[in-house]
C-alpha cells in the first residue's frame, strides 16, 4: 500500500515491537506525523502516550476495522480500569487539523495521525497494545498484549 496516497511520509524513522512498527517524522513547528502498523485480524490496535509509563491517565489513539470494512480511529482517555472509565473522544493527544486515518492492506492495519506540541517532543513513554475483540458502542475491550517503551522522538534513527 502506498501510504503517501493519504499521508505524506518524508524520511520516517521506525521502531519495531512484536508485530508493530512505529514510524514517525518530525517537522517544523513541533508537528510529528505518526504511522503505526501491525498485523491485524480482528479487534483493535493502539498507541498511547503516558507521563509515567503507566496506563492510568494515558491518552491513546485506537483504531479498528468494522465488520463492514470501514476504518475507525478514536482518541481515548484512560481514567480508570473499568470499561466506563476508558472514555472515547477524550484525552490529551494534541491532534492537528489533519484527520486521523486508518487503513487495512492485506493483514496489516495502519493508524496515522499528526500531533502538534508546544515544544520539541523528545523522550516519551509510549504504550502499544491490541485487543482481539471489537469495541462495542465505542467501549474498548481489554487488551490481549501490551507494552510500554521509552521512545525518543527527537532521533531520526
Amino acid at each position: 500500500m502506498d501510504l503517501s496516497s493519504f499521508l505524506p511520509l518524508p524520511n520516517m524513522a521506525c521502531k519495531p515491537w512484536n508485530s508493530y512498527v512505529l514510524m514517525y517524522s518530525p517537522s517544523k513547528n513541533n508537528v510529528i506525523t505518526i504511522v503505526l502498523s501491525s498485523i491485524y485480524t480482528s479487534g483493535w490496535a493502539g498507541m498511547g502516550f503516558s507521563r509515567d509509563g503507566m496506563m492510568l491517565n494515558a491518552s491513546c489513539m485506537i483504531g479498528w476495522i468494522t465488520a463492514e470494512g470501514q476504518g475507525k480511529i478514536k482518541q481515548y482517555h484512560v481514567q480508570g480500569f473499568t470499561l466506563s472509565e476508558i472514555k472515547p473522544d477524550e484525552g490529551e493527544v494534541p491532534l492537528t487539523s489533519v484527520p486521523p486515518y486508518v487503513a487495512l492492506n492485506g493483514v496489516t492495519i495502519y493508524l496515522s495521525f499528526q500531533l502538534k506540541y508546544n515544544r520539541t517532543l523528545k523522550t516519551q513513554s509510549v504504550l502499544l497494545g491490541f485487543g482481539t475483540k471489537y469495541p462495542h458502542h465505542l467501549h474498548l475491550p481489554i487488551h490481549q498484549d501490551k507494552t510500554t517503551i521509552s521512545f525518543d522522538f527527537s532521533s531520526n534513527r
